[in-house]
């Protein structure tokens, strides 16, 4: 299907502007492509205007760039930023906790530490998008070596990709640090891992890094098994069948030597419908039967049927502890960290005392129940207890939160409002 749209139409969406080439839908795009990246240097622009408004001094209130480990948020000699301050400018702009760092954190490394390439933004031929590259990659670098890569970089950026700055960086590195590129030999060594993802779909999202040696045997082990299963009769795609090879290569591991050994657990909750649609654990959106049938059809599949929890029962308990039935119904109902744009899984979140529990004096603080209970990432758990944002449930999923500026912001299970 074409959409067709005419010079008058188009001018009912964006309003009459005089001198838009509006006949001509490739300079279109080119102008509003150049008035993005504008609106993103002025963006940037204000970002610094206020990062001086909420520098701190203390270093134990100070934003990190990472929530997990003890990183800067921009390089050597940039400001300390208040990191209560930086949940605010995050529910504001509608940007996630991780997105809202590395936000501020280009802005400052772009404005203190790389003077030159930041001066190229006003330029019109800089897009943001390679100079904030460059800033993420030169968090890592001294003042000295920074300035360095100001330098080198600045009138040649046009030529500059990704491949390329990963080598200036390791040069400047090398150059003006040796300590640090010993180091992060070493981190890259110690960041191998690999990261499962539930999606609404039935599917996970898969994400590691591994070393090097490791990774040609599992693409040896992948090319294989997706092999086998093209000879034992799959028509699927070769994308498909080397995502399958994974399962096949974990089920031979885990099978081992044991006859009959159970290699599959699926944890299922039963809530069918009339299309007969099921929730699994850890997915927020229906497993077909489709689905339930190609999995109870693999060998060695261990099914373990969960009985339903009424979401709307009020469960109560005396004492602090939650019972396990009261988390695993805040983690059916919730599935996410309740703060505003937050979207981690709250099967890893704390469980938090919306009103605080008082264990001097049980009868005055907060109740151990449902309607008193929320799912918390460990950020927005200590940003909740030791500053003063509040929020209250409104009812199952429905959460309101207030900024310590005023600022209300209404969580829900679609996502996050902004009420001002």
């Amino acid at each position: 299907m074409s959409l067709a749209v005419d010079a008058g139409s188009t001018e009912n969406i964006l309003g009459p502007s005089v001198g838009m080439p509006i006949d001509n839908p490739l300079a279109m795009i080119a102008l509003t492509k150049h008035s993005a990246n504008m609106a993103e240097i002025a963006s940037l622009l204000h970002t610094i205007d206020w990062a001086q408004q909420h520098t701190t001094n203390d270093q134990a209130h100070a934003a990190s760039g990472d929530r997990v480990h003890d990183i800067p948020l921009a390089g050597e000699g940039t400001p300390w930023i208040d990191e209560s301050a930086l949940m605010e400018l995050a529910a504001e702009t509608g940007m996630s906790e991780h997105q809202a760092r590395s936000w501020v954190g280009d802005a400052l490394e772009l404005h203190h530490r790389l003077p030159k390439l930041f001066f190229r933004l006003y330029d019109e031929q800089l897009p943001v998008w390679k100079a904030r590259l460059v800033a993420q990659a030169s968090r890592v670098l001294t003042v000295e070596g920074a300035a360095w890569l100001d330098k080198e970089l600045h009138m040649r950026f046009e030529k500059i990709g990704p491949t390329a700055l990963k080598r200036f960086i390791a040069h400047a590195i090398d150059r003006f640090d040796p300590d640090e590129a010993a180091r992060r030999a070493e981190a890259a060594a110690d960041a191998r891992k690999i990261d499962l993802c539930p999606q609404d779909d039935g599917t996970d999202d898969l994400y590691g890094k591994t070393d090097h040696a490791d990774g040609l045997d599992l693409e040896a082990a992948i090319q294989k098994a997706a092999a086998d299963l093209k000879e034992q009769g799959s028509d699927e795609s070769l994308d498909v069948r080397r995502s399958k090879a994974l399962g096949v290569i974990a089920r031979h591991y885990l099978a081992g030597t044991t006859a009959g050994a159970v290699t599959r657990v699926v944890n299922l909750y039963v809530h069918a419908d009339s299309e007969g649609q099921f929730t699994t654990e850890g997915g927020t959106g229906l497993t077909t039967l489709t689905q339930l049938r190609e999995w109870s059809q693999t060998s060695n599949t261990k099914f373990i049927l969960r009985p339903v929890i009424d979401l709307n029962q009020r469960l109560h308990r005396t004492g602090y502890v939650p019972s396990v039935e009261m988390r695993e119904q805040a983690i059916l109902t919730d599935k996410t960290c309740v703060a505003p744009n937050c979207e981690r899984n709250a099967r890893t979140a704390d469980l938090d005392h919306i009103e605080p529990y008082d264990k001097d004096h049980p009868d005055r603080g907060g109740p151990t129940s449902s309607d008193n209970l929320a799912c918390l990432c460990r950020y927005h758990h200590r940003m909740k207890t030791f500053t003063h944002w509040t929020y209250t449930k409104l009812e199952p999923g429905y959460y309101l939160w207030r900024s310590p500026a005023g600022k209300h912001h209404l969580r829900t299970p679609s996502g996050t409002i902004k009420l001002g």
